[in-house]
């Protein structure tokens, strides 16, 4: 959601949701992802004055074609803050009962941090839905888990993919990260 409107929800669901409901069940009742089917959707049910929706048709195609169970996820408020850092731990499900927010994920949220959200010395993306390649999302990753990773690294293998990484300052969550890399 805007500037992390849904973050709570998404907490609390454990899942992460994208809007255009409408359009999502348009996609789904005729069983059409392609672009030009969902620009001309976005356009029928959520008209933007002489703009082509070529971003939102991006996003939602992303989400409901390209997210698979296992891929990390970033919440993030706006284009300077993440908020949350999560698995995601199914396939694409439909709500029928929420109109705007219809298709979503479910996640195993591994981190929060709405209370002092971390914020990059970058730019975040712009759309809704942004795929990121292995290296940019490592360096996402270890730049919030303050460590380096080797230079050969292309994946992270890490051996607590469902553990919460919590507590005060000086309790060694870094010290044992470090030991991963």
């Amino acid at each position: 959601g805007e500037k992390g409107s849904m973050w709570k929800r998404a907490l609390k669901e454990e899942n992460i949701r994208i809007g255009w409901g409408r359009v999502v069940g348009d996609i789904y009742e005729q069983n059409n992802f392609k672009d030009e089917f969902i620009l001309n959707k976005l356009d029928e049910h959520y008209l933007k004055q002489d703009t082509r929706q070529t971003n939102n048709k991006t996003s939602i195609r992303s989400f409901l074609v390209e997210v698979n169970t296992g891929d990390a996820v970033f919440a993030v408020s706006g284009t300077s803050d993440i908020i949350g850092f999560g698995v995601v731990t199914s396939d694409t499900e439909l709500d029928e009962e929420d109109d705007e927010y219809r298709a979503l994920h479910n996640v195993d949220w591994l981190i929060d941090l709405s209370k002092k959200p971390y914020k990059p010395n970058y730019g975040l993306p712009i759309k809704t839905v942004t795929k990121l390649d292995s290296n940019s999302s490592i360096a996402k990753i270890s730049s919030i888990f303050n460590f380096t990773p080797s230079p050969n690294t292309q994946t992270m293998d890490l051996p607590f993919l469902n553990t919460i990484l919590y507590g005060p300052p000086g309790t060694g969550k870094t010290f044992e990260l470090n030991k991963y890399k």
